[in-house]
């Protein structure tokens, strides 16, 4: 190679031969490009115009609204999530969390009518409700109402009810309450045989402050009850020999039981905010849903999540995309007159049906087995990657529709799974509407920006395997911290809260954070459970501040709970040593602990053998042993309370799968 001091850009050696030119994007390889490569960077000039003004660049003009989904344009966190227009005309929309898949639902009040005693079914199964003794409307939580009911005597009627038979079909309900006062019994749900006894399933709040779950006369307790918001589901699954009894609140399992007796085989009542036992409810009381199937807990999540502030991100095409599984944007009335739109989209079906742009009550941008429809428009011209054309299978495609009839833009959605019949299964990027009909140069364009562009990427987007089995991933990054909160970028919404002040910090792939060793950590609520028995992964890049002369204490990475089930962590002693524990099963690695030096370390198991890689490099294996993950998940701490990290942490991940060879060595190289 070349011996130099110092580089010089717009002028040679000495002071002398300055360029009169214009400079822009230079890039030293220590490697010679393939012919291929320099076609790209070619491409990348020849097609992408960044901070142009209007008057410069065809692509902006008639540019009406413009969401990129990439980390500068997210404000994530507190009470709304806001996904900033970059078109200029300041059409921000507002991420919410998606809707899970109406498979099952028999029963959905929404009570969102604010006025007259009815309360719709949007299940489809026509069992409306009837406003009792004067329930009231005001505003909710999810939607523009909710139910008020007085305590007294009021409630909402659903006879007949929706499910016609409840053994052995399994049973789901899911509701919001606002608990107005605590230390009181109230009722809020009820299903049973006649309206008055003989209750399939009861949902109340006991004077002893704890929710409960009634399953034919015979009540199951959890958790505290307090006043405001709750999301709570009850769940009663299959007949006597099949069947379980649980309780979420607020996304947290509090009662996983089993029933004593065998459901009645008949057609019965549902009653909301009231029951036979209890007094009736005092609060508010929205979104109300019955399924006949027990739903997933990574389904309860959405439904937990469905409606508010959500914006999950993942990799795009150009940089960061939303993860239209879970969240879509909601920038309501964009411009009365768009007769162009441009986006990327990803999915992992074959024959897709997916909804793409709600536009307004009556034309949408959709997917529907494998082609693209633009339903409503007028004589619209739809192209694919560049080209006219209908027709899209798995994996990224750019879209772009135009019409010279324009539409009135005045309700819109970004991946809003409209009808939940058909829950979106990828991802959006770079969403663009025109006031104009582009030509067919500027749709090429748009689509070459995207296929030879990858700015601010994901490390995963080209490593999709790596996404595979993830149940928790805290990159630490700017976009993925608000306050306290280290978002979960794996898409189950296992968020950390920092506690006694981690610092931000430069880490080895983008941001980490900086732990002092004394009493700061990351919680994750409820996690351990998520990671499953028989086959699992934990990864985390690392650096600790002490030498391999450490002291006697052990400096945690990670753990579940106040046991090591599983842990990672530096053994404390003369002669340090990194270690991976599940319950008494030992597996120490060769590599020493070194200050200020950066490694990686994963430890993978399976049903028989756990083993410990660092820096790619497998170090020691040994037999594992059985044990059950529970309770929270900690960052730089065992259990909240003692072996407190000193240095940084960052890219910590977790898997429900034990990575291969393969996989370990790719996970390394991203942040070599």
């Amino acid at each position: 190679g070349w011996a130099t001091n110092s580089i010089h850009i717009g002028r040679g050696l000495d002071t002398s031969y300055y360029a009169n030119a214009a400079i822009d994007d230079v890039r030293i390889y220590n490697r010679a490009l393939t012919a291929d490569e320099i076609k790209r960077l070619y491409r990348i000039g020849a097609t992408l115009k960044i901070n142009t003004s209007i008057n410069n660049d065809s692509l902006t003009n008639g540019l009406v609204g413009y969401w990129s989904m990439n980390a500068p344009d997210i404000a994530q966190g507190g009470a709304t999530t806001t996904v900033y227009d970059r078109s200029g005309n300041a059409k921000n929309g507002t991420a919410l969390g998606q809707d899970i898949s109406a498979q099952g639902l028999v029963g959905w009040w929404k009570l969102d009518e604010g006025t007259g005693t009815s309360a719709a079914d949007s299940s489809g199964q026509g069992n409306p409700g009837t406003l009792t003794l004067g329930p009231t409307w005001i505003t909710g939580k999810i939607g523009s109402y909710a139910a008020n009911f007085d305590g007294v005597d009021d409630y909402v009627n659903i006879n007949p009810g929706p499910i016609p038979q409840v053994n052995p079909a399994p049973i789901t309900v899911s509701m919001w309450v606002n608990v107005v006062s605590t230390s009181v019994r109230r009722g809020f749900f009820q299903i049973n045989s006649d309206g008055t006894t003989n209750a399939v399933m009861l949902l109340e709040q006991n004077s002893d402050n704890t929710w409960r779950i009634y399953i034919l006369d015979v009540y199951r307790a959890g958790g505290t009850v307090t006043t405001g918001w709750h999301h709570v589901v009850g769940i009663l699954g299959g007949n006597l020999s099949t069947s379980v009894v649980k309780l979420y609140v607020d996304n947290i399992l509090i009662v996983n039981s089993t029933p004593t007796n065998n459901a009645p085989e008949n057609s019965p009542v549902v009653v909301i905010g009231d029951h036979e036992f209890a007094d009736s409810f005092n609060g508010l009381i929205d979104d109300v849903r019955v399924y006949n199937r027990v739903l997933s807990a990574a389904e309860i999540a959405q439904l937990y999540s469905y409606g508010l502030p959500r914006f999950v991100p993942t990799a795009g095409r150009l940089g960061q995309g939303i993860d239209s599984t879970q969240s879509y944007v909601n920038p309501g009335n964009v411009s009365s007159s768009v007769n162009s739109f441009s986006l990327w989209m990803k999915t992992a079906s074959s024959s897709p049906t997916v909804n793409l742009l709600d536009l307004n009550a009556g034309q949408s941008i959709k997917i529907v087995g494998g082609t693209v429809t633009a339903s409503g428009l007028t004589s619209p011209s739809i192209f694919v990657d560049g080209v006219s054309g209908s027709t899209v299978n798995a994996g990224w495609h750019h879209i772009a529709v135009t019409t010279g009839t324009a539409v009135n833009a005045s309700a819109v959605n970004l991946g809003l799974n409209a009808t939940t019949t058909a829950p979106l299964d990828g991802v959006l990027d770079d969403v663009r509407f025109y006031n104009r009909v582009i030509n067919n140069d500027e749709i090429k364009r748009l689509y070459r920006i995207g296929a030879t562009l990858k700015i601010n990427t994901d490390v995963s987007r080209d490593n999709p395997d790596l996404e595979r089995g993830l149940v928790g991933l805290w990159s630490f990054d700017g976009k993925d911290m608000a306050g306290v909160t280290a978002y979960d970028r794996s898409g189950n919404s296992n968020n950390g809260t920092l506690t006694n002040g981690p610092v931000r910090a430069i880490g080895k792939i983008g941001q980490g954070l900086s732990f002092d060793g004394s009493d700061d950590y990351i919680s994750i609520s409820n996690f351990c459970p998520s990671i499953s028995n028989t086959a699992g992964t934990i990864s985390a890049w690392v650096k600790p501040d002490v030498d391999n002369q450490a002291t006697d204490n052990n400096d945690y990475i990670f753990n579940c709970q106040a046991g090591h089930q599983p842990s990672l962590f530096i053994l404390g002693g003369s002669i340090p040593d990194y270690e991976f524990r599940r319950f008494t099963a030992r597996t120490v690695a060769t590599t020493r602990p070194r200050a200020n030096v950066w490694v990686h370390l994963i430890a993978t198991w399976n049903t028989s053998i756990q083993t410990i890689y660092v820096n790619g490099v497998q170090e020691d294996s040994d037999a594992t042993v059985s044990t059950t993950q529970s309770g929270a998940g900690y960052i730089g701490i065992f259990g909240g309370t003692t072996g407190s990290w000193d240095g940084l942490i960052d890219d910590v991940r977790v898997y429900n799968r034990a990575l291969s060879a393969s996989e370990i060595q790719r996970l390394y190289n991203l942040g070599r």
